[in-house]
């Protein structure tokens, strides 16, 4: 998946899909547990897990290290298109 492609995944999970939901299909896409995506987007376990069921919204930078972070594994990956 080239960065075109990416940033247009990006943009559609975040118009499509609520913020608990968004968090929660990037860190499927990454392949890590709850607290592995929290350590590596830098906050708390019992944080990120309150994104991903809704009981509160990620801030805007939370959600954009997740997004960096998909990314950076996409292109480790060398993901393509399906």
């Amino acid at each position: 998946m080239d960065e075109n492609q990416f940033n247009l995944f990006a943009v559609s999970l975040l118009l499509n899909l609520e913020p608990s939901a968004v968090m929660r299909e990037l860190r499927r896409y990454v392949g890590v547990s709850q607290q592995e995506m929290a350590t590596r987007i830098g906050v708390s376990l019992s944080s990120y897990a309150n994104w991903e069921v809704g009981r509160v919204a990620p801030t805007s930078k939370s959600l954009v290290s997740a997004i960096r972070l998909a990314h950076l594994v996409s292109l480790e990956r060398g993901d393509e298109e399906d």
